[in-house]
Order: structure tokens, then sequence, then C-alpha cells
């Protein structure tokens, strides 16, 4: 018996209607502008088709890169949390500026849920990468994740470091293909935190 639901929100390029293996864990997404999205969603709940989470795991997925002109839709997605509560919230997007809007609201979601962050991959440290250099404002439940050796992955003091290089996902057609960076390396520390979270349960 599963008296929990965990619940998790992804931030990224949506999902695909023809991802019909991952739907039975989507509660609520928007569809792939590409394939980068289902990608790391198929990550967080199955990490290569060959670990899924447990049934009671309930995902959404926002689509912030549909208004690649402005901050809104970005800032939409993040206030999905003020109608619903995640137990963890996985974000892979990097710019080179904070933002002083985007730090209020991440702040505030780290006060009640794991927020899971991509160090990115333009091989700088994360004080010049944004929202993983938030990581210095020394919140709890905030964690950047990077994906070394790789030359292209972000650095940083206090980062989790999860190579992730050539992982099997799924795209928006539902094939299953090989990305790799620290999209690929945030959606399976999301993964890890999902099913220590399952295992809990289980034995409560």
């Amino acid at each position: 018996m599963w008296p929990l639901i965990i619940t998790a929100l992804i931030i990224d390029t949506g999902a695909s209607s023809a991802n019909n293996t991952m739907l039975p864990y989507i509660d609520k997404y928007e569809e792939a502008t590409s394939d980068h999205g289902p990608a790391v969603t198929s990550l967080v709940l199955s990490d290569g088709g060959h670990d899924w989470v447990c049934p009671q795991v309930k995902v959404d997925v926002c689509n912030y890169s549909t208004d690649r002109t402005t901050m809104s839709k970005y800032y939409e997605c993040l206030e999905w949390t003020k109608t619903k509560h995640y137990d963890v919230v996985n974000l892979s997007l990097s710019g080179d500026s904070s933002d002083n809007k985007e730090q209020q609201l991440l702040k505030e979601i780290s006060l009640t849920s794991t927020v899971v962050v991509a160090a990115g991959n333009e091989h700088s440290n994360i004080g010049k990468a944004f929202p993983a250099g938030y990581l210095y404002k020394g919140w709890e439940n905030f964690f950047v994740i990077t994906n070394l050796p790789s030359p292209y992955s972000n650095y940083g003091k206090g980062t989790i470091n999860l190579f992730s290089d050539n992982v099997l996902v799924q795209n928006k057609n539902n094939e299953w293909v090989r990305m790799h960076g620290t999209s690929m390396s945030a959606a399976r520390y999301t993964h890890k935190l999902l099913k220590e979270r399952c295992a809990n349960e289980s034995r409560n």
C-alpha cells in the first residue's frame, strides 16, 4: 500500500503526448517543444528506462521555453509551486546573470521543497551561472549538480557531481536516444531523491 503521493515539478521544455511509458507518472504537462524536456523527464522517472520510480510518484512538467523573449513564462513555471506543494523541483537551464524575481521565488521554494539545479555547460564557475550560482546564498535544500570530468560542465565548491555522459533518454517521439550534460546529471540526481522517498514510504 502506498499511502502518500510523492510530487515533483520539472521545469524544462515540456513532455510529449507520445511518451506513453511516462504518462502514468505525469499529472500535468505542457507539450514538448524540443527533445530536452522529455529526456530530462525520462531520467527523473526511470534513469534510462531500467529503474522506474514507485507508483505514487507524480510529476508536473512546465515548459518555460514557450516564451524565450521574456522571463514571464519561466516565472509562471516557478509559480506553480504557489498552488501545489512539490517534494522536489528540478531545474535545467542556465544564464549568465542573476534575476531578482527568480532569486526570490527560488528562495521561497527552497523553504518547503528540495531544489535540484543543473550547473550549466559553459565550463565556468557556477558563480557566473544562474540559477546555479544561488548555491552560494547558502539556502538549505538547494543542490547544484555537475557533470565532471566533462570539459563542458560548470563547476564550483559545494556542488554534487554525477557523471552523465551518453546516457539513455527518451525524446519527444518516444524513441530512446543518448544525451549528455549537467541537465542529465541533475535529472538523475532528482531520480535518486525520488527513489529514496519511495523506499522511505514503503517502510512506513
